[in-house]
């Protein structure tokens, strides 16, 4: 419940965001991925079990070939392009659920209409000594 009510809440203010930096007279070009997209994100920790919810992301494209990714429970990633696919260049350092993490590769796809990606993601833990994997699929949300 709380975890809906977040992300509506990050919806909000998101879509007031988007009206306010497309005020007539502001110059602001949004990349064809741009946008809230939500949905499914669910992640293996062996050891610990499966753990699945609902989660809102941010993507930004930042050019032709830069994807910014933002999730509340990971923060920022930059996906490169590979074709079709999204990645990420090099490991990143972030922090998830508290424990410090690894993320060493993430890898996401759009679908032909751009509505609807999938992904998936491996990360280290060194405080648990796990490797998690993950597995997402959002859909781009509408104002």
């Amino acid at each position: 419940m709380k975890k809906e009510i977040r992300l509506s809440v990050v919806a909000v203010v998101l879509s007031v965001w988007v009206l306010i930096i497309n005020i007539p007279g502001t110059v602001f070009a949004l990349g064809e991925y741009d946008g809230v997209w939500a949905g499914s994100e669910t992640i293996n920790v062996p050891d610990y079990g499966l753990m699945t919810e609902t989660t809102g992301t941010v993507i930004y494209q930042e050019n032709l070939n830069t994807l910014n990714f933002w999730d509340s429970e990971f923060g920022s990633v930059d996906l490169i392009r590979f074709g079709n696919e999204w990645k990420l260049d090099s490991p990143l350092q972030t922090n998830y659920m508290g424990y410090a993490v690894t993320i060493t590769s993430m890898i996401m796809t759009f679908s032909t209409s751009n509505s609807s990606m999938t992904g998936t993601i491996t990360a280290q833990v060194p405080e648990l000594a796990v490797t998690a994997t993950g597995t997402f699929s959002h859909t781009k949300q509408t104002c």
